[in-house]
């Protein structure tokens, strides 16, 4: 699959989205365009959503993914009881997490976090700002086997980072068949 970084509209638009995790200043922060829609099919995320409360149990675990161009890693921990931790780079930050029970007619899920702490240090968006308290929304799209999903900035593909794929419990790897 290719992706293709989209550099920000401002420096505003850029602070906004920038850890849009990362950290969840995170979900990301960097604003990227997946490819085509094939592409998506490809991971098997298609607008087919699970059913209420399937996806929140889904989210729960350890999700990777890697920027194209410089191989920058982001790791995205969500528990159970909805708090969750994010590393970006050097960066990493304790969030809080909603996943709305009902995907919307598109299939997608609304993803709202909070930074509670940001600990500082460098993203993959080269930015150290101290993201402590912000609040990011983003929509998620997970895939038909529930091992990879995609955050969203609009309940849409077109702007969109990931797929982020479900790291195997006790493992560095990703589930087989997600790379």
């Amino acid at each position: 699959m290719h992706v293709t970084p989209r550099p920000p509209e401002s420096a505003r638009h850029r602070h906004a989205l920038r850890g849009a995790w990362a950290t969840a200043a995170a979900l990301g922060g960097l604003l990227l365009t997946l490819a085509t829609a094939p592409a998506h099919a490809a991971v098997g995320i298609s607008p087919t959503a699970p059913t209420a409360g399937e996806a929140a149990r889904a989210l729960v675990g350890t999700w990777r993914w890697s920027r194209e161009g410089d191989q920058c890693t982001e790791t995205y921990e969500y528990r159970a009881d909805g708090t969750g931790s994010i590393t970006s780079r050097d960066e990493r930050s304790i969030h809080r997490y909603r996943l709305s029970a009902q995907p919307s007619m598109g299939g997608f899920y609304t993803l709202t976090s909070e930074v509670l702490r940001d600990y500082g240090g460098k993203d993959c968006a080269e930015l150290d700002e101290d993201d402590t308290g912000r609040t990011y929304t983003l929509y998620l799209l997970m895939s038909t086997d529930r091992d990879a999903h995609l955050l969203c900035y609009e309940q849409s593909q077109q702007r969109c980072f990931g797929p982020l794929r479900r790291v195997l419990p006790g493992s560095a790897s990703v589930a087989p068949g997600t790379r």
